[in-house]
C-alpha cells in the first residue's frame, strides 16, 4: 500500500467524559506512539491503541490537552532473502512505509517553523533562521 500524505499529530482538548480519539494517521503499533495530557506522559497501562484511536482507561479531564503523535523508530529490522520467502511485496512495502512513516514524522517538525526565505535570502550572513538553532 502506498502511504497516503498525512500529519502525525493530532490535538484534543479533554471534556472529562470522552475516553476514545481517533488518531487521523497511521500508526502500526503502540511503541510507535507517543501520547500527552496536559505535557505528560501518561503510564503504558493507562492507554490502549485499537483501530487507529487512543482509548484511555480514565477520561482526561475537562480541558486538558490531549497530544498524540506518531515516533517512528529509525530502524530497519527486516533482512530480506531469496531463499526463505521473505522477498514478498507485502514485506517490502511495510518496509518502504515506515520510511516514509519517519519522513512524516520529521516534516511536520519542519512545517511548524514560519520562515520567510525572501528575508533570509536578503540578508547578510550570519542570520538566525526560524528558531531552529541554524545561524548560516
Amino acid at each position: 500500500m502506498a502511504v497516503p500524505e498525512q500529519t502525525p499529530y493530532k490535538e484534543y482538548v479533554g471534556n472529562g467524559v470522552t475516553t476514545n480519539f481517533a488518531l487521523e494517521f497511521t500508526c502500526n503499533s503502540k511503541q510507535e506512539l507517543k501520547e500527552f495530557i496536559n505535557d505528560i506522559e501518561p503510564e503504558l497501562s493507562t492507554w490502549s491503541l485499537t483501530s487507529g484511536s487512543v482509548s484511555f482507561t480514565t477520561a482526561p479531564t475537562l480541558g486538558s490537552k490531549i497530544v498524540l503523535k506518531r515516533a517512528t523508530k529509525l530502524e530497519r529490522t527486516t533482512n530480506y532473502s531469496s531463499v526463505n520467502n521473505s522477498f514478498r511485496p507485502e514485506a517490502i512495502n511495510k518496509d518502504f512505509d515506515r520510511v516514509w512513516y519517519a519522513i512524516q514524522d520529521q516534516n511536520y517538525k519542519v512545517g511548524q517553523y514560519d520562515y520567510d526565505y525572501n528575508f533570509i535570502l536578503t540578508q547578510v550572513r550570519p542570520v538566525n533562521a526560524g528558531g531552529t538553532g541554524a545561524d548560516n
